[in-house]
Protein backbone atom coordinates (compact mmCIF):
# COMPACT_ATOMS: atom_id res chain seq x y z
CA UNK A 1 0.00 0.00 0.00
CA UNK A 2 2.68 1.85 0.70
CA UNK A 3 4.71 1.85 -2.45
CA UNK A 4 0.90 2.25 -4.23
CA UNK A 5 0.55 5.22 -2.45
CA UNK A 6 4.07 6.60 -3.49
CA UNK A 7 3.53 5.86 -7.04
CA UNK A 8 0.31 7.95 -7.13
CA UNK A 9 1.94 10.72 -5.56
CA UNK A 10 4.48 10.39 -8.25
CA UNK A 11 2.43 10.56 -10.71
CA UNK A 12 0.26 13.18 -9.79
CA UNK A 13 3.40 15.35 -9.13
CA UNK A 14 4.85 14.87 -12.58
CA UNK A 15 1.60 15.98 -14.43
CA UNK A 16 0.75 19.60 -15.14
CA UNK A 17 -2.29 20.31 -13.04
CA UNK A 18 -3.53 21.59 -16.15
CA UNK A 19 -7.36 23.42 -15.90
CA UNK A 20 -10.01 21.91 -17.25
CA UNK A 21 -13.60 21.13 -17.16
CA UNK A 22 -15.14 18.09 -17.18
CA UNK A 23 -17.76 17.70 -20.13
CA UNK A 24 -20.55 17.79 -18.15
CA UNK A 25 -19.76 20.99 -17.48
CA UNK A 26 -18.78 22.25 -21.03
CA UNK A 27 -20.05 25.12 -22.19
CA UNK A 28 -19.54 26.88 -25.28
CA UNK A 29 -17.83 30.77 -24.78
CA UNK A 30 -17.58 33.74 -27.66
CA UNK A 31 -15.95 36.86 -27.87
CA UNK A 32 -12.85 35.84 -26.32
CA UNK A 33 -8.99 37.46 -26.75
CA UNK A 34 -8.08 34.10 -28.44
CA UNK A 35 -11.54 32.64 -29.41
CA UNK A 36 -14.22 34.83 -30.85
CA UNK A 37 -16.61 32.29 -31.26
CA UNK A 38 -17.18 29.27 -29.61
CA UNK A 39 -19.52 26.24 -31.23
CA UNK A 40 -19.94 22.78 -30.56
CA UNK A 41 -22.49 20.28 -32.48
CA UNK A 42 -23.18 16.85 -31.15
CA UNK A 43 -24.23 14.32 -33.46
CA UNK A 44 -25.18 11.40 -31.46
CA UNK A 45 -27.06 7.83 -31.52
CA UNK A 46 -28.79 6.47 -28.52
CA UNK A 47 -29.99 3.04 -28.18
CA UNK A 48 -32.65 2.45 -24.95
CA UNK A 49 -33.85 -1.04 -23.64
CA UNK A 50 -35.89 -1.91 -20.80
CA UNK A 51 -37.04 -4.79 -19.27
CA UNK A 52 -39.34 -5.52 -16.67
CA UNK A 53 -41.42 -7.93 -14.58
CA UNK A 54 -44.90 -6.74 -14.21
CA UNK A 55 -46.97 -8.73 -10.99
CA UNK A 56 -50.35 -7.85 -9.99
CA UNK A 57 -51.56 -8.16 -6.21
CA UNK A 58 -53.70 -10.72 -4.82
CA UNK A 59 -54.66 -11.96 -1.59
CA UNK A 60 -53.13 -15.19 0.04
CA UNK A 61 -54.34 -16.15 3.39
CA UNK A 62 -54.71 -12.72 4.85
CA UNK A 63 -51.63 -11.62 3.40
CA UNK A 64 -50.86 -9.08 0.12
CA UNK A 65 -48.60 -10.83 -2.26
CA UNK A 66 -47.82 -9.85 -5.82
CA UNK A 67 -48.05 -12.76 -8.29
CA UNK A 68 -46.11 -12.96 -11.77
CA UNK A 69 -48.04 -11.51 -14.76
CA UNK A 70 -46.20 -10.15 -17.57
CA UNK A 71 -42.76 -9.43 -18.87
CA UNK A 72 -42.46 -6.27 -20.54
CA UNK A 73 -39.68 -4.98 -22.98
CA UNK A 74 -39.09 -1.68 -24.40
CA UNK A 75 -36.75 -0.72 -26.86
CA UNK A 76 -35.91 3.19 -27.97
CA UNK A 77 -33.23 3.61 -30.77
CA UNK A 78 -32.95 7.56 -31.79
CA UNK A 79 -30.59 9.97 -33.11
CA UNK A 80 -30.02 13.55 -30.98
CA UNK A 81 -28.76 16.70 -32.54
CA UNK A 82 -27.56 19.39 -30.25
CA UNK A 83 -26.30 22.97 -30.75
CA UNK A 84 -24.01 25.06 -28.21
CA UNK A 85 -23.44 28.33 -29.24
CA UNK A 86 -21.41 30.72 -26.85
CA UNK A 87 -23.49 33.96 -26.67
CA UNK A 88 -20.53 35.85 -24.54
CA UNK A 89 -17.78 35.18 -22.34
CA UNK A 90 -18.88 31.86 -20.83
CA UNK A 91 -22.70 32.29 -22.03
CA UNK A 92 -24.06 29.15 -24.15
CA UNK A 93 -27.52 28.98 -25.47
CA UNK A 94 -28.67 25.11 -26.18
CA UNK A 95 -30.61 23.88 -28.68
CA UNK A 96 -31.53 20.12 -29.70
CA UNK A 97 -34.04 18.00 -30.72
CA UNK A 98 -34.30 13.78 -31.44
CA UNK A 99 -35.15 11.87 -33.94
CA UNK A 100 -37.02 8.40 -32.75
CA UNK A 101 -36.03 5.99 -35.43
CA UNK A 102 -38.21 3.68 -33.60
CA UNK A 103 -40.03 2.84 -30.30
CA UNK A 104 -41.13 -0.53 -29.57
CA UNK A 105 -43.40 -2.04 -26.81
CA UNK A 106 -43.74 -6.26 -26.39
CA UNK A 107 -45.43 -7.94 -23.55
CA UNK A 108 -45.56 -11.34 -23.08
CA UNK A 109 -46.99 -14.20 -19.93
CA UNK A 110 -44.26 -14.53 -17.87
CA UNK A 111 -42.89 -17.90 -17.05
CA UNK A 112 -44.28 -18.96 -13.85
CA UNK A 113 -48.31 -18.11 -15.26
CA UNK A 114 -50.07 -19.65 -17.85
CA UNK A 115 -53.15 -19.09 -19.83
CA UNK A 116 -55.17 -20.45 -18.04
CA UNK A 117 -53.79 -19.47 -14.90
CA UNK A 118 -53.04 -16.20 -15.91
CA UNK A 119 -55.54 -13.23 -14.31
CA UNK A 120 -54.87 -10.89 -17.19
CA UNK A 121 -56.16 -13.75 -19.63
CA UNK A 122 -58.48 -15.42 -17.55
CA UNK A 123 -61.02 -12.31 -16.10
CA UNK A 124 -64.27 -12.10 -14.97
CA UNK A 125 -64.65 -8.03 -14.12
CA UNK A 126 -66.08 -5.56 -15.46
CA UNK A 127 -64.12 -1.76 -15.59
CA UNK A 128 -67.14 -0.49 -13.82
CA UNK A 129 -66.23 -3.46 -11.03
CA UNK A 130 -69.43 -5.84 -12.12
CA UNK A 131 -68.71 -9.60 -12.93
CA UNK A 132 -68.99 -10.27 -17.05
CA UNK A 133 -70.98 -13.45 -15.30
CA UNK A 134 -72.45 -14.18 -12.56
CA UNK A 135 -71.11 -17.42 -12.31
CA UNK A 136 -67.30 -16.62 -13.52
CA UNK A 137 -65.92 -16.69 -10.08
CA UNK A 138 -67.05 -19.93 -9.40
CA UNK A 139 -66.65 -21.85 -12.81
CA UNK A 140 -64.74 -19.69 -15.05
CA UNK A 141 -67.98 -18.95 -17.13
CA UNK A 142 -67.83 -15.91 -19.87
CA UNK A 143 -64.01 -15.16 -18.69
CA UNK A 144 -62.45 -12.99 -20.97
CA UNK A 145 -58.86 -10.90 -21.31
CA UNK A 146 -58.50 -7.81 -19.63
CA UNK A 147 -56.49 -6.46 -23.02
CA UNK A 148 -58.04 -6.58 -26.21
CA UNK A 149 -54.03 -6.34 -27.75
CA UNK A 150 -53.34 -10.37 -27.66
CA UNK A 151 -50.45 -11.37 -25.00
CA UNK A 152 -47.97 -13.69 -26.24
CA UNK A 153 -46.53 -16.55 -23.81
CA UNK A 154 -43.22 -15.92 -25.89
CA UNK A 155 -41.11 -12.89 -26.76
CA UNK A 156 -39.95 -11.86 -29.81
CA UNK A 157 -42.91 -9.96 -31.63
CA UNK A 158 -43.46 -6.32 -30.38
CA UNK A 159 -47.06 -5.31 -30.60
CA UNK A 160 -46.33 -1.30 -30.61
CA UNK A 161 -44.44 0.67 -32.46
CA UNK A 162 -44.01 4.72 -32.29
CA UNK A 163 -41.24 7.16 -33.69
CA UNK A 164 -41.06 10.92 -35.36
CA UNK A 165 -39.35 14.03 -34.22
CA UNK A 166 -39.13 13.99 -30.59
CA UNK A 167 -39.59 18.20 -28.51
CA UNK A 168 -36.98 20.77 -29.38
CA UNK A 169 -35.22 21.72 -26.22
CA UNK A 170 -33.65 24.97 -25.36
CA UNK A 171 -31.34 26.02 -22.90
CA UNK A 172 -28.90 28.63 -21.71
CA UNK A 173 -25.83 27.58 -19.32
CA UNK A 174 -23.54 30.41 -17.30
CA UNK A 175 -20.20 29.30 -16.00
CA UNK A 176 -19.78 31.24 -12.90
CA UNK A 177 -16.69 30.17 -12.18
CA UNK A 178 -13.95 28.61 -15.13
CA UNK A 179 -10.78 26.61 -14.31
CA UNK A 180 -9.89 27.01 -17.14
CA UNK A 181 -9.27 30.96 -16.59
CA UNK A 182 -8.65 30.35 -13.15
CA UNK A 183 -7.08 27.46 -11.57
CA UNK A 184 -7.74 28.65 -7.84
CA UNK A 185 -11.14 27.88 -8.27
CA UNK A 186 -13.44 24.76 -9.79
CA UNK A 187 -15.83 25.06 -12.90
CA UNK A 188 -19.13 25.95 -11.71
CA UNK A 189 -22.12 26.07 -14.09
CA UNK A 190 -25.35 27.02 -13.67
CA UNK A 191 -28.14 26.53 -16.38
CA UNK A 192 -31.85 26.46 -17.56
CA UNK A 193 -33.64 24.14 -20.28
CA UNK A 194 -36.78 24.53 -21.47
CA UNK A 195 -37.99 21.14 -23.65
CA UNK A 196 -41.36 22.73 -25.60
CA UNK A 197 -44.14 20.22 -26.56
CA UNK A 198 -43.08 20.29 -30.46
CA UNK A 199 -43.64 16.56 -31.54
CA UNK A 200 -47.29 15.42 -32.48
CA UNK A 201 -48.90 14.58 -29.32
CA UNK A 202 -49.06 10.55 -28.41
CA UNK A 203 -52.60 9.64 -27.84
CA UNK A 204 -52.85 5.90 -26.50
CA UNK A 205 -56.52 5.21 -28.72
CA UNK A 206 -55.22 5.35 -31.60
CA UNK A 207 -52.92 2.69 -34.02
CA UNK A 208 -49.06 2.39 -33.50
CA UNK A 209 -48.43 -0.80 -35.39
CA UNK A 210 -45.46 -2.01 -37.53
CA UNK A 211 -47.40 -0.28 -40.69
CA UNK A 212 -48.63 2.66 -38.98
CA UNK A 213 -45.94 4.10 -36.27
CA UNK A 214 -47.75 5.88 -33.77
CA UNK A 215 -46.47 9.37 -32.08
CA UNK A 216 -44.03 10.21 -29.47
CA UNK A 217 -45.38 13.66 -27.79
CA UNK A 218 -46.59 14.25 -24.67
CA UNK A 219 -47.51 18.02 -25.07
CA UNK A 220 -46.18 19.02 -21.71
CA UNK A 221 -43.72 22.16 -20.94
CA UNK A 222 -41.26 21.00 -18.94
CA UNK A 223 -38.85 23.41 -17.25
CA UNK A 224 -35.46 22.47 -15.79
CA UNK A 225 -32.68 23.96 -13.41
CA UNK A 226 -29.47 22.30 -13.13
CA UNK A 227 -25.98 22.90 -11.76
CA UNK A 228 -23.05 21.23 -11.68
CA UNK A 229 -19.16 21.45 -10.38
CA UNK A 230 -16.12 19.89 -11.54
CA UNK A 231 -12.21 20.33 -10.48
CA UNK A 232 -9.26 19.04 -12.07
CA UNK A 233 -6.85 17.69 -10.25
CA UNK A 234 -3.95 16.21 -12.18
CA UNK A 235 -5.57 12.81 -13.81
CA UNK A 236 -8.57 12.91 -12.21
CA UNK A 237 -11.43 15.80 -12.54
CA UNK A 238 -14.61 14.69 -10.33
CA UNK A 239 -17.66 16.55 -11.42
CA UNK A 240 -20.85 16.54 -9.53
CA UNK A 241 -24.41 17.62 -11.06
CA UNK A 242 -28.21 18.34 -9.66
CA UNK A 243 -31.37 19.16 -12.17
CA UNK A 244 -34.81 19.31 -11.10
CA UNK A 245 -37.70 19.42 -14.16
CA UNK A 246 -41.11 20.41 -13.07
CA UNK A 247 -44.02 20.08 -16.07
CA UNK A 248 -46.77 22.21 -16.70
CA UNK A 249 -49.70 21.48 -19.03
CA UNK A 250 -49.31 22.36 -23.23
CA UNK A 251 -51.36 22.92 -25.93
CA UNK A 252 -53.24 19.73 -26.70
CA UNK A 253 -52.36 17.42 -24.09
CA UNK A 254 -53.84 14.11 -23.85
CA UNK A 255 -57.01 13.02 -21.69
CA UNK A 256 -58.62 9.78 -20.76
CA UNK A 257 -61.72 11.76 -21.58
CA UNK A 258 -61.03 12.51 -24.39
CA UNK A 259 -62.37 8.83 -25.49
CA UNK A 260 -64.34 7.95 -22.77
CA UNK A 261 -64.69 4.41 -23.06
CA UNK A 262 -66.73 1.74 -20.55
CA UNK A 263 -64.47 -1.11 -21.40
CA UNK A 264 -61.30 0.83 -20.21
CA UNK A 265 -63.26 3.11 -17.70
CA UNK A 266 -65.05 2.66 -14.48
CA UNK A 267 -67.13 5.59 -14.85
CA UNK A 268 -66.80 7.48 -18.63
CA UNK A 269 -70.06 9.14 -17.57
CA UNK A 270 -68.45 11.64 -15.26
CA UNK A 271 -66.34 12.13 -17.87
CA UNK A 272 -69.02 15.06 -18.83
CA UNK A 273 -68.74 16.32 -15.47
CA UNK A 274 -66.44 19.40 -16.74
CA UNK A 275 -67.01 20.96 -12.59
CA UNK A 276 -65.39 18.73 -11.19
CA UNK A 277 -63.87 16.20 -13.64
CA UNK A 278 -61.90 18.39 -15.87
CA UNK A 279 -59.03 18.02 -18.30
CA UNK A 280 -57.04 18.99 -15.45
CA UNK A 281 -58.25 16.43 -13.00
CA UNK A 282 -57.93 13.87 -16.02
CA UNK A 283 -55.89 14.12 -18.04
CA UNK A 284 -51.99 13.76 -18.44
CA UNK A 285 -50.20 14.65 -15.01
CA UNK A 286 -46.84 14.16 -16.01
CA UNK A 287 -44.22 13.46 -12.93
CA UNK A 288 -41.88 15.38 -11.28
CA UNK A 289 -38.14 14.57 -11.35
CA UNK A 290 -34.76 15.45 -9.72
CA UNK A 291 -31.62 13.46 -10.19
CA UNK A 292 -28.20 13.52 -8.40
CA UNK A 293 -25.01 12.78 -11.14
CA UNK A 294 -21.42 11.99 -9.15
CA UNK A 295 -18.54 10.71 -11.22
CA UNK A 296 -15.33 11.71 -12.78
CA UNK A 297 -12.61 11.44 -15.45
CA UNK A 298 -9.31 10.34 -15.60
CA UNK A 299 -7.14 11.24 -18.05
CA UNK A 300 -5.38 8.37 -19.87
CA UNK A 301 -3.60 10.34 -22.63
CA UNK A 302 -3.11 14.27 -22.89
CA UNK A 303 -0.98 15.91 -25.49
CA UNK A 304 -2.42 19.13 -25.36
CA UNK A 305 -0.07 20.49 -28.11
CA UNK A 306 -1.86 18.02 -30.79
CA UNK A 307 -4.72 18.81 -29.25
CA UNK A 308 -4.94 14.84 -28.48
CA UNK A 309 -6.31 13.08 -25.24
CA UNK A 310 -8.24 10.14 -24.16
CA UNK A 311 -10.61 10.10 -20.97
CA UNK A 312 -12.34 7.37 -19.02
CA UNK A 313 -15.59 8.66 -17.44
CA UNK A 314 -17.40 6.68 -14.40
CA UNK A 315 -20.38 8.11 -12.74
CA UNK A 316 -23.63 7.01 -10.42
CA UNK A 317 -26.62 8.81 -10.25
CA UNK A 318 -29.77 8.25 -8.53
CA UNK A 319 -33.44 10.41 -10.29
CA UNK A 320 -36.49 10.48 -8.23
CA UNK A 321 -39.90 10.33 -10.53
CA UNK A 322 -42.63 11.51 -8.17
CA UNK A 323 -46.26 10.15 -8.70
CA UNK A 324 -48.56 11.05 -11.52
CA UNK A 325 -50.54 9.67 -14.62
CA UNK A 326 -48.44 9.43 -17.56
CA UNK A 327 -48.05 6.94 -21.03
CA UNK A 328 -46.67 3.78 -18.80
CA UNK A 329 -45.49 0.27 -19.13
CA UNK A 330 -49.43 -0.37 -19.49
CA UNK A 331 -50.82 2.13 -21.58
CA UNK A 332 -50.13 0.60 -24.67
CA UNK A 333 -52.65 -2.57 -23.30
CA UNK A 334 -54.75 -0.66 -21.50
CA UNK A 335 -54.85 2.39 -24.25
CA UNK A 336 -55.26 4.94 -21.67
CA UNK A 337 -52.95 6.80 -19.51
CA UNK A 338 -52.25 5.17 -16.09
CA UNK A 339 -51.68 6.47 -12.83
CA UNK A 340 -47.76 5.24 -11.34
CA UNK A 341 -46.56 5.36 -8.25
CA UNK A 342 -43.65 7.17 -7.43
CA UNK A 343 -40.20 5.86 -7.78
CA UNK A 344 -36.05 5.79 -7.48
CA UNK A 345 -33.63 5.24 -10.41
CA UNK A 346 -29.96 4.27 -9.52
CA UNK A 347 -27.12 3.46 -11.98
CA UNK A 348 -24.24 4.18 -13.36
CA UNK A 349 -22.21 4.41 -16.47
CA UNK A 350 -18.64 3.83 -17.89
CA UNK A 351 -17.87 6.37 -21.29
CA UNK A 352 -14.69 6.68 -23.42
CA UNK A 353 -13.89 9.75 -24.50
CA UNK A 354 -11.25 10.60 -27.18
CA UNK A 355 -10.51 13.74 -28.58
CA UNK A 356 -9.04 13.10 -31.67
CA UNK A 357 -8.14 16.75 -32.98
CA UNK A 358 -8.74 20.46 -31.43
CA UNK A 359 -11.95 20.31 -33.73
CA UNK A 360 -13.35 16.59 -33.24
CA UNK A 361 -13.96 14.17 -29.82
CA UNK A 362 -15.97 11.17 -30.09
CA UNK A 363 -17.52 9.69 -27.63
CA UNK A 364 -19.11 6.43 -26.25
CA UNK A 365 -21.26 5.66 -23.23
CA UNK A 366 -22.80 2.24 -21.83
CA UNK A 367 -24.93 2.41 -18.87
CA UNK A 368 -27.21 0.26 -16.60
CA UNK A 369 -29.91 1.56 -14.24
CA UNK A 370 -32.39 -0.46 -12.24
CA UNK A 371 -35.45 1.45 -10.60
CA UNK A 372 -37.20 0.78 -7.43
CA UNK A 373 -40.31 -1.48 -7.28
CA UNK A 374 -43.95 1.20 -8.12
CA UNK A 375 -47.69 0.44 -8.47
CA UNK A 376 -48.78 0.75 -12.48
CA UNK A 377 -52.30 1.02 -12.02
CA UNK A 378 -52.99 3.24 -8.58
CA UNK A 379 -56.03 5.35 -9.62
CA UNK A 380 -57.20 7.44 -7.02
CA UNK A 381 -60.79 6.02 -6.04
CA UNK A 382 -62.42 9.70 -6.35
CA UNK A 383 -63.16 12.90 -4.81
CA UNK A 384 -65.00 13.88 -1.59
CA UNK A 385 -67.15 16.70 -3.03
CA UNK A 386 -70.01 17.09 -0.42
CA UNK A 387 -67.10 16.59 2.39
CA UNK A 388 -68.90 14.24 4.54
CA UNK A 389 -65.54 12.40 5.44
CA UNK A 390 -66.29 9.81 2.37
CA UNK A 391 -66.39 8.84 -1.19
CA UNK A 392 -70.17 8.34 -2.18
CA UNK A 393 -70.22 5.88 -4.98
CA UNK A 394 -73.07 4.29 -4.48
CA UNK A 395 -75.14 7.52 -3.22
CA UNK A 396 -73.44 10.15 -5.29
CA UNK A 397 -71.82 8.26 -8.27
CA UNK A 398 -70.34 11.85 -9.53
CA UNK A 399 -67.43 11.45 -6.84
CA UNK A 400 -65.99 8.74 -8.88
CA UNK A 401 -63.44 9.27 -10.73
CA UNK A 402 -63.68 8.26 -14.10
CA UNK A 403 -60.59 6.89 -14.81
CA UNK A 404 -60.97 4.53 -11.89
CA UNK A 405 -60.92 0.95 -12.96
CA UNK A 406 -62.21 -1.71 -10.73
CA UNK A 407 -59.81 -4.48 -12.20
CA UNK A 408 -56.82 -2.87 -11.60
CA UNK A 409 -57.01 0.30 -9.54
CA UNK A 410 -58.27 -0.78 -6.51
CA UNK A 411 -56.18 -2.46 -3.79
CA UNK A 412 -55.34 -6.34 -3.97
CA UNK A 413 -55.88 -5.68 -7.92
CA UNK A 414 -53.17 -3.06 -8.89
CA UNK A 415 -50.39 -3.87 -11.38
CA UNK A 416 -46.62 -3.41 -10.27
CA UNK A 417 -43.50 -2.57 -12.20
CA UNK A 418 -41.27 -4.81 -10.31
CA UNK A 419 -37.48 -6.27 -11.73
CA UNK A 420 -36.89 -3.06 -13.84
CA UNK A 421 -33.59 -2.64 -15.57
CA UNK A 422 -32.91 -0.27 -18.33
CA UNK A 423 -29.69 -0.48 -20.37
CA UNK A 424 -28.22 2.17 -22.45
CA UNK A 425 -25.67 2.75 -25.52
CA UNK A 426 -24.52 6.28 -26.25
CA UNK A 427 -22.42 6.99 -29.28
CA UNK A 428 -21.50 10.42 -30.61
CA UNK A 429 -19.25 12.70 -31.86
CA UNK A 430 -18.79 16.69 -31.33
CA UNK A 431 -17.56 19.33 -33.51
CA UNK A 432 -16.39 21.81 -32.09
CA UNK A 433 -16.07 25.44 -33.72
Amino acid sequence: MRRLRAVLVMGLAVVPLLAHAAELSRVASSFEETKPFGLFVDLGFERTQLLESIGRERHVNGTLEVAPELRYQFADYRLNLDLHAGLWHDVEFHYGIPLVFNQSEEWWLSSLTSPTTSSVLVNCINADGTLVNPNCPNTGAGASPMFSAPISTTPGAPQVFRGGFGNMRFGLSWAAFNQVKDDTKPTWVVGFEYEAPTADRLDPTEPANDATHGAVGDRIHKYQLWSSFSRRIGVVDPYVKVDYTLPFHGPGWYSNCDHPDPTRMGSPVNCNDATNWGRDATGNATPITAQLIAGSEFIVFDQPVKRQKFTIDARAHTRYVSAGRYYNELSGLTKKLMYSGDYIQVGGSLALLGGVADYLTLRARVSLDYESDHSLSSEPFGTDLNNNGQIDYQTNPAEVNPNFDYRMDMVARQFRATATYLFGVNLSASFNF
